[in-house]
């Protein structure tokens, strides 16, 4: 019983007749530039994560003559760096989100006024 392009599906007793611009037949993916970005962001991060584990991982079993030291920064900058991004980071969204709280409570006290 197709009428006017429409199509019925049946959902166990209750029949739904679907129209033409209910049905979705393209596909919204992302752009060129989406994807660049992506794979850009992907290969970064990738490299971070393999760097960052050789160093303080693999390196700390590796002798410490070995000519690879030469490329990886101390040992204790490991632990220090990550922390520091860290304090860095919550301070930035903590702050962003205090200053929003605060706009907020100044536009309801500026309506119930």
């Amino acid at each position: 019983m197709v009428k006017n392009g429409s199509r019925r599906t049946d959902f166990g007793s209750h029949k739904v007749a679907l129209s033409p611009s209910l049905i979705h037949t393209g596909t919204t993916g992302a752009s060129g530039q989406d994807k660049v970005v992506g794979a850009s962001l992907l290969t970064f991060s990738t490299v971070v994560f393999v760097y960052y584990t050789l160093w303080a991982i693999v390196m700390p079993f590796v002798d410490e003559t070995y000519f690879l030291h030469d490329y990886f920064p101390r040992r204790e900058y490991a632990i220090r760096i990550p922390c520091v991004l860290l304090v860095f980071g919550l301070t930035v969204i903590l702050t962003f989100l205090s200053m929003v709280m605060i706009k907020s409570k100044k536009k309801v006290e500026k309506k119930s006024a």
